[in-house]
């Protein structure tokens, strides 16, 4: 049973969303930062990540010549991929072309898949490294955008992404791209205890 003063303290949270979440989406970054912006790379876990960071996507591919999303994991483990839309195809292939739809919405070039086994992605950052380094190394990007080390919610594929992806770029050499991390707008990083925020 939930306790009064926690579903006080989450109604609290979610009013003092609603009324702050449009001040944050209508934020735009400041040309200083995006003005040498021509390649954008994004480094994912999963085949749905790209989601919930949608409106800086958009707005940083809107901005680059040339973007590209890379996912480390195969997606075997998401039990939600909607067989009545492709049901010839395996569940890898049918998450992709999800990915593939949703990268042209978000205006992204090109798609890579690592097809890392998904919810064991801690067991495979070497390969993941190894196939993050190359792919940064052939595209070059000026910015690389993933998730911050806790991964939004600690999920272990989410962090593993990040740890993969930090240890790619270092090995890269000068000169390094930037680096944007995922995060949640105030206050919902309080509420999910983020890193960053």
């Amino acid at each position: 049973m939930i306790s009064f003063l926690a579903l006080l303290s989450t109604l609290f949270l979610l009013a003092i969303t609603l009324y702050l979440l449009p001040a944050f989406h209508a934020r735009e970054m400041p040309p200083s930062f995006t003005k040498n912006i021509r390649k954008l790379a994004i480094i994912y876990a999963h085949m749905d990540d790209e989601v919930s960071n949608s409106g800086i996507i958009k707005q940083l591919s809107s901005i680059a010549q040339d973007s590209k999303i890379i996912i480390l994991t195969d997606g075997s483990a998401n039990e939600k991929t909607q067989r009545e839309f492709c049901p010839q195809m395996t569940d890898f292939a049918c998450r992709t072309q999800e990915l593939q739809h949703s990268a042209k919405i978000l205006g992204i070039n090109k798609v890579e898949t690592a097809g890392l086994p998904d919810s064991t992605l801690k067991n495979h950052i070497a390969q993941g490294v190894q196939f993050v380094s190359q792919s940064l190394r052939e595209f070059e990007p000026d910015l690389v955008l993933t998730m911050e080390p806790s991964g939004l919610n600690f999920h272990p594929d989410h962090m593993a992404a990040h740890q993969i992806t930090m240890q790619a770029i270092s090995k890269l050499g000068a000169p390094y791209p930037q680096i944007l991390f995922s995060t949640l707008p105030l206050p919902l990083n309080w509420a999910f205890d983020s890193c960053f925020g």
